[in-house]
């Protein structure tokens, strides 16, 4: 019985969130709820690329999908001006296993995608630091079009909005340009969230979907992204 009601459990939340999950265009928000929905459109920058306009302030968003089952970290920076310091913002999530949810009440049915949340203020030599690891980790070349992204990879995902330029790029594991991502070195070292990053491994997606009681998490959702020129090519978006 109590099998029958996980197995339950797991295909409710599947079929409440697997035809919306990010498919709406992201406007801001750190909601859960809003984080799911527009999931795609938050990868793909597409608030910051809505705004970066000549005058607009510095800001970075740094992805770490470490296995979208296991693990998702954020890094938000923004610049504040006049002050030459930066305001970062960090969440790592998971795992998100469907079939651990007790739900007990409605804002359970996301408890698996709040996340630990930690913040800090970037010094300017900090901010300064940032700037150049971006530049020397190729952020700002072209993207590596055609690159395939799967939810079973590693990778990270960069969007930023730099000089009133808005800038998109993606580090695949394993490779030469994902070794080379100085960034990712300072953002672990500021993370305070206290939650261990999930490191690079061969993962063997014929057990990654399947409980430790032997429960098929299958139906959890399962993705391939695709670099395009400046972003991420046919993010489809319902609403």
């Amino acid at each position: 019985m109590r099998r029958m009601a996980s197995k339950f459990r797991t295909a409710l939340l599947a079929a409440m969130l697997g035809p919306l999950i990010m498919a709406c265009t992201y406007r801001g928000g750190d909601d859960p709820v809003t984080r799911k929905l527009t999931w795609f459109s938050y990868l793909n920058g597409d608030d910051l690329r809505a705004e970066c306009v000549q005058g607009a302030p510095e800001r970075y968003r740094f992805v770490y999908n470490g296995v979208y089952v296991e693990q998702v970290r954020m890094y938000e920076v923004s610049a504040r001006v006049p002050a030459q310091t930066g305001q970062l913002n960090i969440r790592a999530i998971g795992p998100t296993r469907l079939g651990s949810v007790s739900i007990g009440r409605p804002a359970d049915l996301l408890s698996p995608w709040q996340g630990k949340t930690a913040s800090a203020i970037l010094a300017p030599e900090d901010l300064a630091a940032l700037r150049q690891a971006t530049r020397e980790s190729g952020v700002f070349d072209a993207t590596p079009r055609g690159l395939q992204l799967r939810s079973e990879d590693f990778y990270w995902i960069v969007a930023a909005c730099v000089d009133g330029r808005f800038t998109f790029n993606a580090y695949r594991w394993p490779s030469p340009r994902f070794e080379a991502a100085r960034f990712a070195e300072l953002l672990f070292v500021w993370d305070r969230t206290g939650v261990p990053v999930n490191p690079p491994r061969a993962v063997d997606p014929n057990w990654l979907y399947v409980e430790p009681d032997g429960q098929d998490l299958s139906n959890h959702p399962i993705f391939t992204l695709s670099v395009g020129e400046n972003g991420l090519r046919g993010v489809s978006r319902l609403f």
